[in-house]
């Protein structure tokens, strides 16, 4: 909630990276929506484009998504990091934060993976309008919460209904 005309204060005394606007101001910290808005602000590129190129249905109400950046290349990331997914809804662009589900050994594309929900309109856009090759805008991978199978210290999920994501990208690492 930290409106527009805050950031470019922050921009205005100097302050001029994300990192820095966020540790001061708190955007970007929470579901990570506002940052491609805070790049532009700072003078650089929000938004990567990218197809959909596979949708995989797992259930009714749930589907994977796999996307790729269009003249863009994968950039590395860790699995529990997410991205955010701006689609063209309705003559707007709406944005939503979803955690990654493939892993970072996979090079041809991203991986979110989507509950539909009742009264969600994202998702329902997702579910009911998108298909293959379908363009969306997409942030790169960003999130301080990632998982290496490496690390010597152990790592517990509690998780549940859709909040899985993070674990099934952790799972996939392992595998």
């Amino acid at each position: 909630h930290v409106k527009v005309q805050a950031i470019q204060s922050l921009i205005f005394e100097g302050i001029s990276t994300l990192e820095a606007i966020a540790k001061t101001s708190g955007a970007g910290n929470v579901c990570g929506t506002c940052r491609p808005r805070i790049h532009e602000l700072l003078g650089g590129k929000g938004w990567i484009y990218a197809k959909i190129v596979e949708i995989r249905e797992h259930n009714d109400f749930i589907r994977g998504f796999r996307l790729q950046p269009i003249d863009h290349p994968i950039t590395p990331y860790q699995a529990g990091q997410h991205l955010v997914i701006e689609g063209h809804i309705d003559g707007n662009w709406v944005s939503r934060s979803y955690t990654l589900t493939s892993t970072d050994t996979e090079q041809a594309y991203y991986e979110i993976t989507v509950k539909r929900e009742t009264m969600g309109l994202f998702s329902r856009w997702l579910f009911d309008c998108c298909e293959v090759d379908e363009i969306l805008r997409i942030t790169e991978p960003h999130g301080a919460i990632s998982f290496s199978p490496e690390n010597s210290e152990p790592a517990v999920c509690f998780v549940a209904g859709i909040g899985i994501t993070p674990a099934v990208a952790f799972a996939r690492k392992i595998v």
